[in-house]
């Protein structure tokens, strides 16, 4: 599965079985929200792993009884530390690169999960107040998204979307051109021409979370480190940091 078909067939799933989440596919899940972009590459940012069936309940009752939530193996919630940004960028730090952050976090781990077959559901509706009290949650950081993790029990069901027509805009906000066709040079014939460069995609290489999946796959043996993802890695001078290799743990404490 390429990126264009994990983005097409990603959808909310609300049930569950209760057969445990591979901790291989786990892993994967994480490091893809590892490897997402954030603002000066300051990764100010954590993800907490619930498999505590209370707890699981209770972050439900938090998020407006939405009790479907505790047939999910695994529920992640994603959390900004708020330790970084607002010192390098200000108000609009903390208040929108934090939330940006986040959200490319939680969008690679639902496409991550789309592209192992698994289901995934975002949940951003829940009384933040009570969320920190179960999880233990104390300021400046902020919960901003839980995604529940799982084997689907019902089929996959896309949401429909507008088409481009109603959203783009050309040079200016708001400056719509009516006939997009001509604009585009034929819009229709640009979209069969992504189709097709999207076909022959997948005929090349290795996917990116395929790329993820094969570092978990050499490395799966390796017991618990000192160095793994809950150590505290400070950034000194975030822009030149550069990626590594996966480092997360590959055996995860039980309940």
């Amino acid at each position: 599965m390429n990126v264009m078909d994990a983005i097409q067939k990603r959808w909310g799933c609300r049930k569950f079985s209760d057969e445990p989440l591979d901790k291989e596919d786990l892993g994967t899940i994480l490091d893809a929200g590892r490897f997402a972009p954030s603002a000066g590459n300051l990764q100010d940012r954590s993800f907490i792993i619930i498999k505590d069936s209370k707890l699981k309940s209770d972050i439900a009752q938090a998020s407006g009884n939405q009790t479907w939530m505790q047939t999910a193996p695994v529920l992640v919630v994603i959390v900004a530390e708020n330790m970084k940004v607002g010192k390098f960028f200000g108000p609009r730090g903390d208040k929108i690169y934090s939330v940006q952050d986040t959200s490319f976090a939680a969008q690679n781990m639902l496409l991550a999960a789309t592209d192992l077959g698994l289901g995934c559901s975002l949940v951003v509706g829940f009384n933040e107040e009570k969320l920190n009290q179960i999880l233990k949650i104390e300021p400046p950081a902020r919960p901003h998204a839980i995604i529940a993790f799982g084997k689907p029990l019902e089929q996959a069901k896309t949401s429909s979307k507008y088409p481009l027509e109603k959203f783009v805009y050309f040079e200016k906000h708001k400056n719509k051109i009516a006939d997009m066709d001509v604009t585009f040079g034929d819009l229709k014939k640009a979209k069969e021409h992504i189709a097709v460069k999207t076909e022959e995609a997948k005929k090349k290489g290795i996917s990116f979370i395929e790329k993820i999946k094969s570092l978990f796959k050499r490395k799966k043996q390796e017991p618990l480190g000192e160095d793994h993802f809950m150590e505290d890695k400070s950034v000194s001078n975030p822009e030149e940091v550069k990626h590594e290799k996966a480092n997360i743990p590959r055996f995860l404490p039980k309940n």
